[in-house]
């Protein structure tokens, strides 16, 4: 079935939201949220330890909801970001990856510096100084290769690691991961 209006297409082949493409992310892996952390560490340098318990995250407001449950402070009265929320986040007792993730668009500098701050601020809410607080920037392969060439150095420089769409799509053969990978820089399909 497809829609008229959409150029008899369902609104998955539309969209251009990284929202979307990671909650699909998240369906996939999380019933194996492991499997993920095995496909971070042969796409990257991060090794992360495999064979402990982890747990994902999707749309995590991790400030916000920390202080609620703890009943830490007042909602609007923190320190903490309270709209502050990462697009996927890993769980282990010692470890949190946050992943952020670009589908048409592009990390910028404010990203950065969000990152910056939430790496020594998560440690300090959740009083684990020793928790290690790793970023990983996913986006497309055509985003990276061409940021390589014209982008800004040191825009991913907050990043430990890189993953891309593909390298998604080439491990769970989802083709919604492979359709965020093409999408950086694509034309509209319906004029």
């Amino acid at each position: 079935m497809s829609i008229s209006y959409l150029n008899n297409l369902n609104w998955s082949d539309w969209t251009r939201e990284e929202r979307f493409f990671c909650s699909c992310l998240y369906e996939q892996v999380n019933s194996d949220p492991a499997a993920l952390v095995r496909l971070i560490n042969s796409e990257t340098s991060l090794n992360l330890k495999e064979n402990v318990y982890w747990d994902i995250g999707y749309e995590v407001c991790l400030y916000r909801d920390y202080q609620w449950h703890r009943a830490s402070s007042p909602i609007g009265a923190s320190q903490y970001s309270q709209k502050r929320t990462f697009d996927l986040c890993l769980f282990s007792e010692d470890t949190i990856v946050i992943i952020e993730a670009k589908a048409f668009g592009r990390f910028s500098e404010e990203d950065g510096n969000k990152l910056a701050r939430d790496r020594k601020q998560i440690p300090e809410l959740l009083a684990k100084p020793n928790l290690k607080v790793c970023t990983v920037a996913l986006a497309s392969s055509i985003y990276f290769e061409n940021h390589g060439k014209y982008g800004k150095p040191d825009i991913l420089d907050a990043f430990d690691a890189r993953l891309t769409w593909h390298a998604l799509f080439k491990t769970y053969h989802n083709a919604l991961f492979e359709q965020a990978d093409k999408l950086y820089k694509s034309l509209p399909t319906f004029a």
